[in-house]
């Protein structure tokens, strides 16, 4: 996306788990939210699949032998590169 969209309340707070936990996994997030949040799993995975296409941050898929997991990348403003949030 081109142009700035908001965030919503609902996605701030996930922002605030990342802010406050850099290289977070998606596991990680819901685990988080749902401690203080009656919000399903789903519910959070749309939340974050928002953000993504409101080019806010990245994901990037760890595989190894017996998990995968989804990292989250933070675009920087000023080179558009992505950073490890």
């Amino acid at each position: 996306m081109t142009e700035f969209q908001p965030m919503s309340p609902s996605e701030r707070q996930i922002m605030r788990v990342l802010w406050a936990n850099p290289n977070s996994t998606s596991g990680y997030i819901i685990e988080q939210l749902q401690r203080s949040f009656s919000w399903s799993d789903s519910t959070i995975k749309t939340l974050i699949i928002r953000l993504t296409k409101k080019d806010i941050f990245k994901s990037m898929t760890e595989r190894n032998h017996s998990t995968t997991r989804q990292r989250f990348l933070r675009k920087h403003n000023s080179t558009k590169r992505p950073m490890f949030f």
